[in-house]
């Protein structure tokens, strides 16, 4: 299962069988049903998401009730509201998925940690 995200992580870094093993511990795998949210405007973006299987679309709502799509997540991709991540604060971005997706959550707490122990 961790598989594709050692390898996304590979492409930038490179990690021992013991840091590997410890990023992995602090991720949260979870199932997405065909539309239902990861995340809605207003709401606080908590964690990055990496896409093992499925899609997600991240997109906004208009005053006029019109959505614009600002990104897609296929297959090896991260998406969050890093705006909402990052500050804390509720954010504008709506992630929901376009078809059955699972996905591997990575807190931002501990990302910090591991920003602190793998720098």
């Amino acid at each position: 299962m961790f598989d594709p995200i050692l390898a996304n992580v590979a492409k930038h870094i490179r990690l021992t069988e013991q840091e590997q093993e410890r990023f992995t511990s602090l991720l949260i795998h979870k199932r997405i049903k065909k539309k239902q949210f990861l995340l809605r405007e207003n709401e606080i973006s908590r964690h990055s998401a990496f896409v093992v299987a499925g899609c997600l679309r991240g997109f906004t709502v208009d005053p006029n009730g019109f959505e614009h799509i600002l990104q897609f997540a296929p297959v090896d991709w991260w998406i969050a509201d890093m705006y909402s991540l990052i500050s804390g604060q509720p954010g504008q971005l709506n992630i929901e998925a376009v078809e059955d997706t699972e996905v591997l959550l990575l807190g931002k707490q501990q990302q910090e940690e591991l920003y602190r122990e793998i720098p």
